[in-house]
């Protein structure tokens, strides 16, 4: 590309060398431009003015969207007014935080309350590199007794700790008197880069 500009050309692909992972292949870049270069792992790797090298794209393709799930089709139900396993415990799944220290957290279940205007309640418990005591992800109501309901609801949860993390779903009821009854539950976790 002799005197033209690279932003401006119509490529098809491009052959890029690897080179060694520490940068000591190329000088540094003047202050406020990174250069980046594949390294011999076959990784993308960034070199900043002062010569250190970051390796920001360590991912594998599509591990961006990775999750980890689980679910549990047995009918049970909790008379527990704190969160608690059923006899059948879960589902639960570990997953690898990553370093952004996100996960997407979906749950979904099929729950009903055995009295009138009171709630049957999904939570979630964390345990490995992040110990978290169980968190309301989901609350059903319902004016009848008795009333199947399907329910699903999505979170990103922020601020944990990089590592193997597990994660596992837990039930309660609103009141003593009431029996809060579960069947079909689904978890999936999805670590975010």
């Amino acid at each position: 590309m002799a005197g033209g500009k690279f932003s401006l050309a119509n490529l098809f692909g491009i052959t890029i060398r690897e080179s060694a992972n520490d940068g000591s292949d190329f000088t540094n870049p003047d202050a406020d431009y990174r250069r980046l270069f594949l390294g011999e792992d076959g990784l993308l790797h960034v070199k900043d003015s002062a010569g250190a090298v970051t390796s920001p794209y360590t991912a594998a393709s599509g591990a961006e969207f990775a999750t980890a799930n689980a679910k549990v089709a047995t009918s049970q139900g909790t008379t527990s007014t704190s969160y608690a396993d059923l006899t059948t415990p879960g589902p639960s799944v570990t997953v690898t935080v990553g370093a952004s220290g996100k996960v997407m957290l979906h749950v979904s279940a099929r729950m009903q309350n055995s009295l009138a205007r009171d709630f049957a309640g999904v939570g979630v418990v964390v345990s490995g590199a992040n110990t978290i005591a169980a968190f309301t992800v989901m609350i059903v109501e319902q004016d009848f007794t008795n009333l199947f309901m399907e329910c699903g609801t999505t979170k990103l949860l922020t601020g944990l700790t990089p590592g193997s993390t597990t994660f596992k779903m837990q039930y309660i009821a609103e009141s003593a008197g009431g029996t809060a009854t579960f069947t079909t539950r689904e978890l999936i976790v999805a670590p975010v880069l």
